[in-house]
C-alpha cells in the first residue's frame, strides 16, 4: 500500500532578468513568470514597492491565473522620470501649495484687482498705476508659486524593487535590481 501526502496547492514566483539598468527618462523590462505546483488555479496579482522617486511600475497584464499545470508570465516595465501626473500618489511637499491653493491664490488677485480697479476712477492716474501693478503682481504671485520649477528625474543609483505576487493569503515576492544612470 503506498500513502501519499496531499501537496497543498501554491505557486512561485521568478523574475528574468533580475537585473536591469535605465537611463533618466527610460525603463527596464523583466519577465514574471508565476509557476503553479499542486494544481493551483488562483488568480495572482502582481505589484511593486521600493520605487525610487519618479518612477512607476507596470505590468502587461497585471494579474494572472495558472491553468494548474502550466506556467504564465507578465511583463514588468518600470519606468523612470515618470511625472507626478502619472504616478498613482503623490505626496505633496511641505511647504508647496497644490493645485487648490494657487487656483484660491489666483481668484483673490483678481478679486483684489477688481476691486482697485472699480475704487480708482475717483483718484488720480499716479494712484491707477501702482493701484494695477499691486494687482498684477497678486495674479501673478500664485503662477510663479504653481509653477516651481520641479524635474521628473529620478535619482541616479542603485535601488532593490520589490516584485509581490499574491493569492488569496498566499505571497511570493522577488527583488529586481534597478540602476538608475544618467
Amino acid at each position: 500500500m503506498v500513502v501519499s501526502a496531499a501537496v497543498t496547492p501554491d505557486f512561485s514566483l521568478t523574475l528574468n532578468p533580475t537585473t536591469g539598468t535605465a537611463s533618466q527618462g527610460g525603463s527596464a523590462q523583466t519577465t514574471i513568470t508565476i509557476t503553479p505546483s499542486g494544481g493551483f488555479t488562483g488568480a495572482v496579482t502582481l505589484s511593486c514597492a521600493g520605487l525610487p522617486q519618479h518612477t512607476s511600475c507596470n505590468f502587461a497584464p497585471a494579474s494572472l491565473t495558472p491553468t494548474g499545470t502550466a506556467a504564465v508570465t507578465s511583463a514588468l516595465t518600470i519606468e523612470t522620470g515618470v511625472s507626478a501626473s502619472a504616478l498613482l500618489a503623490q505626496p505633496q511637499l511641505p511647504g508647496k501649495p497644490g493645485a487648490g491653493a494657487v487656483t484660491l491664490a489666483s481668484l483673490g488677485g483678481g478679486a483684489f484687482l477688481g476691486l482697485l480697479l472699480l475704487r480708482s476712477r475717483r483718484r488720480n492716474k499716479r494712484w491707477l498705476y501702482m493701484q494695477l501693478g499691486l494687482g498684477f503682481a497678486l495674479l501673478l504671485i500664485p503662477a510663479i508659486i504653481g509653477c516651481g520649477g520641479t524635474t521628473n528625474n529620478t535619482p541616479q543609483g542603485a535601488y532593490q524593487i520589490t516584485v509581490t505576487a499574491t493569492s488569496g493569503s498566499t505571497t511570493h515576492t522577488a527583488t529586481f535590481n534597478l540602476t538608475v544612470q544618467q
